[in-house]
């Protein structure tokens, strides 16, 4: 054990933040490490509190922040608000400096749920209703914490701001622009979510207008749920945008009023953005808008656009050069997703598509729109003529020479006819095959496990079944099933979906469908 702690010991500082990293998710691991030794406590610390304030229904120690606040600060909560400063924990760290995420409401609900267990831990019968939006002892600790975090962290890289119907306004705009408190000022993520409300609060609408004066770093904008966008913010996020110079990602979720002028702006943004994402938003104008600048554009995606043509048509005439395309709608053209395609030719990589089979009749094959995909995943739509649409199909996906991952989501209840043709076609370098599908039985399952344990090329087969489809026979036999064949490396995993999974184990060519 002596020998494993040193060879741990050993490894580059570098690499065990690397390794801590991965945690950041798993609370309880991190708490663990943070207790090895003191060097680990100090790496641990720095992820525990990169974003100790979430906007959920969590409650952090504010006591080892309040101990820091100002002199006439803590002497005010003492006096008027009922709060023992000398009972707070003294802290070990300075916690404010590690913060990377700052959500401006996420502050507000830690203080506010802080306060409610405080309250609780002096009275266990306390009852009485603290009201989130007006309450004084809520608003001094707000006001003071977030200036120690606006002046003592220096990390902080994501700025997310929160418009739900919950909150009032925002502190007043002084304590973000003071030259002193430099915390949002290298920010390179941007935030605006859940704008539900046609309330236009004054703070907001100044911390917008200053935001681009101090936040001239940003990489990623994120808008999602922008159902209604009051005038005076949209203009004032145009000029956010307008005057970033470094823009990589664009994320617009949700948004239906006054967007369109915020696309509009992304022309500005020409040489930089390399991601856009479209998911489920609609437009009430009719204008098209052109994407023609969008020319190092590498990711795009979109989701649930209506009306599609209104970006589907600027696009397909934009020349784009994609690495990777998520195309999460059924259009009603093909033949606007298909130039998408072929003006991506050569650099395509990363393809997901959801197909509705009576569209591609007659259309090229990808090996000859996209040759160079290794990633494709495909959702069809399958209602009738199941046997002619699947052949349709696997022979548009035939001869991807350098295909690795094919993930197939499929409508029909009937999958044997995918099996009997899959096994003809020419997918040499396929790694990874996964078929998700709504329904299934043993004979099938049979088949497909037959199929890939008799080819020596696949060595690791996982199956993803409902157990409240059925029954305890077909579940006996489902088990009894997976202990015959375990030996071979087959694995049984309950789950919300029926799937199967292979997993190659070396490369080998495949044959070809006729």
């Amino acid at each position: 054990m002596l020998e494993e702690r040193t060879e741990l010991s050993s490894l580059p500082t570098e690499s065990l933040c690397e390794i801590f990293q991965y945690l950041d998710d798993d609370i309880r691991t991190l708490y663990s490490c943070l207790q090895v030794n003191r060097f680990w406590c100090k790496q641990i610390v720095t992820i525990l509190w990169q974003n100790p304030m979430p906007n959920t229904y969590t409650s952090i120690n504010l006591g080892v922040f309040i101990n820091s606040f100002e002199e006439e600060v803590k002497l005010e909560l003492e006096q008027n608000h009922d709060i023992n400063i000398k009972e707070m924990i003294k802290p070990l760290f300075n916690y404010e400096k590690y913060l990377k995420v700052l959500n401006l409401r996420g502050v507000r609900h830690a203080v506010f749920y802080w306060l409610k267990n405080y309250r609780l831990s002096k009275n266990p019968f306390f009852d009485e209703c603290i009201n989130f939006n007006q309450n004084s002892t809520i608003d001094i600790i707000e006001r003071s914490l977030m200036k120690l975090i606006l002046k003592n962290s220096y990390r902080i890289d994501h700025l997310i701001l929160d418009l739900s119907r919950r909150y009032d306004d925002i502190l007043e705009v002084e304590i973000f622009a003071n030259e002193n408190y430099t915390g949002i000022r290298n920010i390179t993520k941007f935030s605006f979510v859940n704008n539900t409300s046609e309330i236009c609060y004054n703070n907001i609408k100044n911390l917008l207008e200053i935001l681009p004066t101090l936040c001239k770093k940003i990489d990623i904008f994120k808008f999602y749920n922008l159902i209604y966008l009051h005038d005076e913010y949209e203009s004032r996020l145009i000029k956010f945008i307008q005057n970033q110079h470094h823009l990589t990602s664009f994320d617009l979720s949700k948004g239906y009023i006054n967007i369109s002028r915020m696309i509009m702006a992304l022309k500005y943004q020409a040489a930089s953005l390399k991601s856009l994402k479209f998911n489920k938003i609609s437009f009430i104008d009719v204008s098209y808008f052109s994407f023609n600048h969008l020319i190092n554009l590498e990711y795009l995606e979109i989701e649930g656009t209506y009306p599609i043509e209104f970006i589907l048509f600027p696009l397909s005439k934009a020349n784009l050069k994609l690495k990777s395309f998520m195309a999460k709608f059924i259009e009603i053209d093909y033949n606007l997703k298909e130039s998408i395609l072929k003006s991506s030719m050569n650099t395509l990589e990363e393809l997901y598509l959801e197909i509705y089979i009576p569209r591609i009749i007659g259309k090229s094959p990808l090996c000859h729109i996209c040759p160079n995909l290794t990633h494709l995943s495909i959702a069809l739509c399958i209602f009738d003529k199941i046997y002619d649409h699947i052949i349709i199909f696997l022979n548009y996906i035939n001869n991807l020479k350098n295909l690795s991952h094919l993930l197939i989501e499929f409508s029909c209840t009937s999958n044997n006819e995918i099996l009997d043709n899959f096994i003809k076609i020419n997918l040499p370098n396929l790694k990874y095959f996964s078929f998700k599908f709504n329904d299934y039985s043993f004979i099938s399952l049979k088949r497909w496990v037959k199929y890939f344990f008799n080819d020596i090329y696949f060595n690791k087969l996982i199956f993803y079944y409902k157990d409240c489809y059925l029954n305890i026979e077909q579940i006996n036999l489902l088990n009894n099933f997976y202990i015959k064949n375990k030996k071979n490396n087959f694995s049984l995993i309950c789950s919300n979906y029926f799937k199967f999974v292979a997993i190659k184990n070396k490369d080998t060519n495949m044959g070809s469908i006729e």
